[in-house]
């Protein structure tokens, strides 16, 4: 069930790059995060890491570039890589991010 919920997460978080057109900043952060995602299976951690930040500040929407880095977050606790997930939590809190509940 929880990986059914991921994969929902995953497919509404791409359709929403997509059909959210000029509100994410123009269309270079929807291309940069399917990069990211594609990056995921084939890339070391600190390459995604790179490339998810690098989708984030291609967007000036908090709530967006909130579910950016959330993603990067929950790929990173998949890898088990726990303190950088919290680093990157805490920056989303820091920088008063908001991340949406999709799944």
């Amino acid at each position: 069930m929880f990986g059914k919920r991921r994969s929902c997460f995953w497919a509404l978080s791409l359709a929403l790059l997509f059909f959210a057109g000029p509100s994410w900043g123009g269309q270079g952060v929807g291309k940069a995060l399917d990069e990211a995602m594609k990056s995921r299976a084939t890339m070391p951690v600190d390459e995604v890491i790179q490339q998810f930040q690098n989708a984030a500040e291609q967007t000036l929407n908090p709530g967006q570039k909130g579910n950016v880095l959330g993603l990067l977050a929950d790929f990173l606790m998949e890898k088990r890589e726990w303190y950088k997930a919290i680093e990157i939590d805490e920056r989303i809190l820091k920088e008063g991010l908001r991340r949406s509940n999709l799944g």
